[in-house]
C-alpha cells in the first residue's frame, strides 16, 4: 500500500503545470507590447512625417504665393504699358499706316517695360529689386542672414553663382523674358522650398490691320442715320456692343427712378452730332470708347469710364446733374474762332456736379464762349431795319476757361466805367452795360467827344485798368458788340464784351478778375456748383486744360485749379485734326483711318446723312426686296438656322425676338425686350422698351449676311444690298505667331523652364 501511495504522488507530481499560464501571459503580453510599440513608433513616424510634409507644403505654397505677388505686380506694369502705348498710338492714329501702327504700338510697349524692370539702359538685365518692390511687407525677408525667415529673390547664373539682376531678353511680338529668377523660401521653422523659373511677358493681340477696308457691320448692334432714341421714362436698357447714331436722345421723368442706359464691354458709341440725356442717366464703362460732338446733360446723371473724345462741348444743364469722368477724356477741340470745335465742360444748370477725381487723363483744348452769335442772328432777323455791317456782325465770346460755370458770363462784360468815357473829365457817360441803341449812337457818333470804349479807366472790380486785355487796331480798342432785340420791338440792347487778343490773354483776364472778386463770384456760384472734384495732382501729364478750371465745393470753398496749358491751341492743334480726322472716318463710313476710306459718293460732310449711303445700296434694297421669293409687304423675310433677316424697303417694327438682323431704308422700332443683333437703317432707330438689352450678335449676323434668295438662275445674298456686300467683312484672321491671345492680364505672364528644388 504504501508503494502505490509513493507511486501515485510521482504521477501528481509529473502532471503538475502550475504557473505554466502566467509564463505564457507574460509572454503574449509582452508581445502585445512589442507590438503595440512599433505601431506606436510607426504612427509617431508617420505623423512627423506628414507633418513634414505639410510643412514643406506650406513653404512651397509660400514660394508660389511668391510668384504671384510678383504675377500681380507684372500685371499692373503691363497695364500700365498697354495703355500709354495705347494712348501713343490713338493720338496719331490717322498719321500711320496699319504696319506703322503696329510696330508703334509693339515698340512703345517694350520701351514701357524696360523702363520699370531694367537694371541698365541698354534694356539688356532686369533688377531684381524691383521684383521683390512686389512683395508683401509679411512676405519679405525678416531677421537676420541665418536665422531670419521670408523670400530671398536672386537670378542663378550659368556658374551656379546667385546676383542681384539677370538677363532680359526681348523677342519680336513674342515678348520679354526675366531669366532665371530664383524664389528662396524660408519659413519660420526653418523648412525651405526653392522655384527656379523664367517669366516671359507675352506680346499681347494687338493688330491694327484691316483684313477688308469696309466697315464691320455685324459689330455694331445699331447703327442709324436718323438718330436713335430712347422713347420710356423709366427703367433701364443695356446695350452692348458698337453703336453708330446721328444724334442720341433719352427722355426720362424727373424722379429717382430715372431712365438708366448703360454701355456694357469694349465697344464704340459714335454719335455724330448731340447725345442728349434728359432726366436720364448714361454709363459707359471702363473698357468702352465714346465718340460725340456734344454730350448735353440735362439733370441727369453721366458716367463716362473709358476712352470719351469729344469734338466740342459737356454741357451740364438743368437741375442736380451728376457728372463722373473717369479714364481717359479727350475734349480735341481747340479752336479760338469757332465756338462749336472749341471743347470745354460747361456749367449751365443748378445744383450741378462734376467729379474729374478718377481720370487718367483730361484734355480740355478749347475755352467756353458766351454765347452772343444766336442771339445777335435772331435780333438781326426780327429787326429789318438794322443794316448788317462789319460793326454790327456778332460772334461767340470766348472766355478764359475751359470748365466754366454760368454765373460766371458777367465778368467778360466790358466794365460799364470803360464804356463811353468822356475825353476830358475821363468818366463814363452812361456809366452801364448795355446800351440803348439811342445811347450806343450817341457816343459812337461823337468820337471827339468820347471813347466808345477806354483802356485808361481804373477798375475797381479789375484791380487795374483795360490796357493790355483787350484786342486793339490801330490804337483802338476792339470790343465784341451784340445788338440784341428786346421784347419791344422798338428797342435794341448794345452789349460790349471783352475781345481778347489770344487765349493766355483771356486766361490771365479769368485770374486777376477771379482773385479780384472771389468772394462774390462764389457766392453766385454756389447756385450752380455743388463740387467740383479734380485729382489730387494738378500735373499736366494727367491734365492738359487750355483755360482756368475752378475746384472745389460750396461748403469748403473754391479755387482755381493750376493746370492751364501756355499757349495752348498751337501745342494741340496737330491732336484736333488727328482726331477730326478720325471722328470724320467714323462718321462717314464707320473707319478708324481717315486715309483708308474708299470709294466715298462724295468727302465726308457732317451735316449729311452719309454712313448709312456709304454702306448700303438703295437701289440693291428695291431689287432685293422686289425680286423675292419670301417678300412679305415692302420687307422681304429670309429665316434660316440662326434666326430672321429683314430686309425692309421702308420703315419696320421688330416684334420677334428671333429677327437678328435688319436693313432698312425708313425707321426701325425695336419692339423686343432682348434684341440680339443688329440694326441697320437710313431713319430712326427707336428703342421703346423701359426694361431690356440691345446685344450685338456678330457670328450670328455673318451668317445671316450670308442667308441667300434664288432669283431666276442665281442666288443673292443679303450681303448684296451692302457696297461690296460679296466681300463684307468676313474674314477672320488667325491668331499671329508668338503674340498671346490674353482674356485678361494674367494670361500674358508665362512660366517657362519651371523647375523646384
Amino acid at each position: 500500500m504504501k508503494k502505490q501511495s509513493e507511486s501515485r504522488k510521482r504521477k501528481l507530481h509529473a502532471f503538475n503545470n502550475r504557473g505554466a499560464s502566467l509564463i505564457t501571459v507574460i509572454i503574449t503580453i509582452g508581445f502585445v507590447a512589442i507590438l503595440i510599440s512599433i505601431l506606436m513608433m510607426t504612427s509617431l513616424i508617420n505623423f512627423k512625417m506628414k507633418r513634414v510634409n505639410a510643412y514643406a507644403k506650406d513653404t512651397f505654397y509660400s514660394a508660389e504665393q511668391v510668384l504671384d505677388e510678383i504675377n500681380i505686380g507684372l500685371q499692373r506694369y503691363i497695364s500700365d504699358s498697354l495703355s500709354s502705348a495705347y494712348v501713343d498710338v490713338m493720338e496719331n492714329y490717322t498719321d500711320y499706316d496699319s504696319e506703322k501702327k503696329n510696330t508703334i504700338m509693339q515698340t512703345k510697349y517694350y520701351e514701357s517695360l524696360w523702363s520699370k524692370l531694367e537694371a541698365d539702359s541698354a534694356h539688356k538685365t532686369y533688377d531684381v529689386a524691383v521684383l521683390e518692390s512686389f512683395l508683401k511687407d509679411s512676405t519679405k525677408w525678416r531677421g537676420d542672414e541665418e536665422k531670419g525667415y521670408g523670400a530671398i529673390l536672386r537670378v542663378m547664373n550659368p556658374d551656379g553663382t546667385l546676383s542681384t539682376t539677370g538677363d532680359l531678353l526681348t523677342y519680336d511680338k513674342r515678348g520679354i523674358v526675366l531669366k532665371n529668377l530664383r524664389v528662396y523660401y524660408k519659413d519660420s521653422k526653418g523648412f525651405v522650398s526653392i522655384i527656379q523659373t523664367d517669366i516671359r511677358l507675352a506680346y499681347p493681340d494687338f493688330d491694327f490691320a484691316s483684313s477688308t477696308v469696309l466697315p464691320d457691320v455685324p459689330e455694331y448692334c445699331l447703327i442709324a442715320d436718323g438718330g436713335v432714341e430712347f422713347t420710356a421714362n423709366a427703367g433701364k436698357m443695356v446695350l452692348t456692343g458698337n453703336i453708330y447714331a446721328d444724334s442720341v436722345a433719352a427722355n426720362g421723368t424727373r424722379s429717382d427712378n430715372k431712365m438708366k442706359l448703360t454701355h456694357k464691354g469694349i465697344g464704340e458709341v459714335v454719335v455724330k452730332h448731340d447725345m442728349n440725356l434728359k432726366n436720364a442717366s448714361f454709363t459707359n464703362e471702363e473698357n468702352a470708347t465714346l465718340w460725340a460732338e456734344n454730350v448735353v446733360a440735362d439733370s441727369s446723371n453721366v458716367s463716362l469710364n473709358g476712352f470719351s473724345n469729344l469734338a466740342d462741348d459737356l454741357n451740364i444743364k438743368g437741375d442736380g446733374s451728376v457728372i463722373s469722368i473717369a479714364g481717359i477724356y479727350n475734349g480735341y477741340g481747340n479752336s479760338i474762332l469757332n465756338s462749336d470745335a472749341s471743347s470745354a465742360i460747361l456749367v449751365n444748370g443748378t445744383n450741378s456736379t462734376l467729379d474729374l477725381s478718377e481720370i487718367t487723363r483730361i484734355t480740355l483744348a478749347g475755352h467756353a464762349y458766351v454765347g452772343t452769335k444766336k442771339e445777335a442772328e435772331e435780333s438781326k432777323e426780327e429787326d429789318t431795319e438794322e443794316e448788317t455791317t462789319e460793326e454790327t456782325a456778332s460772334g461767340d465770346v470766348y472766355t478764359g476757361e475751359s470748365v466754366a460755370i454760368k454765373s460766371n458770363q458777367l465778368m467778360y462784360l466790358v466794365p460799364a466805367e470803360c464804356i463811353g468815357v468822356n475825353k476830358i473829365n475821363g468818366t463814363s457817360v452812361y456809366n452801364k452795360n448795355p446800351l440803348t441803341k439811342t445811347e450806343y449812337e450817341e457816343i459812337t457818333s461823337n468820337p471827339d467827344i468820347y471813347d466808345e470804349v477806354s483802356t485808361d479807366v481804373r477798375v475797381d472790380k479789375l484791380g487795374g485798368t483795360l490796357n493790355g486785355y483787350i484786342a486793339m487796331k490801330n490804337g483802338v480798342p476792339q470790343p465784341e458788340r451784340v445788338f440784341v432785340q428786346t421784347s419791344e420791338s422798338s428797342q435794341t440792347l448794345v452789349y460790349y464784351y471783352i475781345n481778347f487778343p489770344d487765349e493766355d490773354t483771356a486766361n490771365s483776364y479769368f485770374i486777376q478778375y477771379y482773385n479780384a472778386n472771389k468772394d462774390s463770384i462764389d457766392y453766385y456760384m454756389k447756385h450752380y456748383v455743388k463740387e467740383i472734384k479734380f485729382p489730387n495732382t494738378t500735373s499736366l501729364l494727367r491734365l492738359k486744360l487750355a483755360g482756368n478750371a475752378i475746384k472745389g465745393d460750396d461748403e469748403m470753398g473754391y479755387s482755381i485749379n493750376n493746370a492751364m496749358m501756355t499757349n495752348a491751341s498751337s501745342k494741340l492743334s496737330s491732336n484736333q485734326e488727328q482726331y477730326d480726322k478720325q471722328f470724320a472716318a467714323l462718321c462717314t463710313k464707320l473707319m478708324h483711318s481717315y486715309s483708308e476710306l474708299i470709294d466715298l459718293v462724295e468727302e465726308p460732310n457732317k451735316e449729311k446723312q452719309i454712313v448709312y449711303e456709304n454702306i448700303v445700296d438703295s437701289q440693291k434694297i428695291k431689287e432685293f426686296v422686289d425680286n423675292s421669293p419670301y417678300k412679305v409687304g415692302t420687307n422681304a423675310v429670309l429665316t434660316g438656322t440662326e434666326g430672321t433677316a429683314i430686309v425692309a424697303k421702308g420703315d419696320y417694327v421688330v416684334t420677334d425676338a428671333n429677327v437678328h438682323l435688319v436693313i432698312a431704308e425708313g425707321n426701325v422700332s425695336v419692339g423686343v425686350n432682348d434684341f440680339k443683333g443688329t440694326v441697320l437703317c437710313n431713319g430712326k432707330a427707336t428703342i421703346p422698351s423701359s426694361n431690356g438689352k440691345v446685344t450685338v450678335s456678330p457670328s450670328t449676323v455673318k451668317t445671316m449676311m450670308r442667308y441667300s434668295q434664288k432669283v431666276g438662275e442665281e442666288n443673292i445674298m443679303v450681303a448684296s444690298v451692302l457696297r461690296d456686300g460679296g466681300d463684307f467683312s468676313f474674314i477672320t484672321s488667325d491668331d499671329t505667331e508668338g503674340r498671346k491671345k490674353a482674356d485678361s492680364l494674367a494670361d500674358l505672364i508665362v512660366y517657362e523652364n519651371w523647375k523646384k528644388e
